[in-house]
């Protein structure tokens, strides 16, 4: 098992979201950020801390960042792939719970009716 810094340890080990949101999402990319530039962090603590992230904007029905966020483990998910698996794993978990919110992944604009135009 790998050691963990003091500053991450909080985070990974506690799976209590009873944080305020914007104070424990903060803290949560924090910790992936510290995590992710280490370079003999294991990959199941980034996981985690990914999912901690994912949990936190789900809760406040953010979902496109959620996924947003999700991209930043993909230079890792390149190399590694049980990171991959996690990653595609969260993604379509993001998709589904927001589906029944009413949020489109592929909706880039809002639809609307085409205008002819006038010659």
């Amino acid at each position: 098992m790998t050691t963990l810094t003091p500053s991450v340890a909080p985070i990974a080990e506690s799976d209590d979201h009873s944080i305020d949101g914007s104070e424990g999402l903060a803290a949560s990319r924090e910790a992936f950020k510290m995590s992710f530039n280490s370079v003999e962090v294991d990959h199941a603590l980034l996981i985690k801390q990914m999912q901690a992230i994912v949990d936190i904007l789900l809760a406040q029905k953010q979902f496109a960042e959620a996924l947003n966020e999700i991209e930043g483990l993909k230079n890792l998910a390149a190399s590694h792939k049980k990171t991959k698996f996690a990653m595609l794993e969260m993604k379509g978990r993001i998709k589904q719970v927001g589906a029944r919110s009413g949020f489109r992944s592929r909706a880039t604009k809002k639809y609307t009716t085409k205008r002819v135009k006038k010659p």
